[in-house]
């Protein structure tokens, strides 16, 4: 789960449904709007200042990681190899950066700290 900054909404990547939803912090009982990830989403964080929320899968063969802007629209997608580690997302503060970890899901590996630069809009 995330907060957006002004502490109004709140992100929840759950494992399906296969989205990221967003829910109004006052009435957290229906979504105001979904980002979609594909199957298994497993973590999200939300940029300092609100304008990006970053979005990610525990997809074996698709895209991990995935930008939106606040209003659906998506403004990158990622295909890291391995899996996604739950909940592992972090915006560095100007939001030029995202931080990714992944694993294989056997743990034979190391995990993998990936540094994505983000296009800017």
């Amino acid at each position: 789960m995330a907060l957006d900054p002004a502490g109004t909404t709140l992100y929840t990547a759950a494992g399906a449904p296969y989205a990221v939803q967003a829910f109004p912090f006052a009435d957290i009982t229906t979504p105001s709007a979904t980002y979609a990830t594909g199957a298994y989403p497993n973590a999200v964080e939300v940029s300092r200042d609100g304008t990006r929320i970053a979005a990610g899968a525990d997809a074996s063969y698709d895209p991990d990681v995935f930008v939106f802007a606040p209003d659906g629209t998506e403004q990158a997608r990622y295909e890291l190899g391995g899996t996604l580690v739950p909940g592992a997302l972090a915006w560095q503060p100007n939001a030029a950066r995202l931080y990714a970890v992944t694993s294989d899901w056997t743990g034979a590996t190391p995990a993998t700290l990936h540094v994505l630069t983000v296009p800017a809009v």
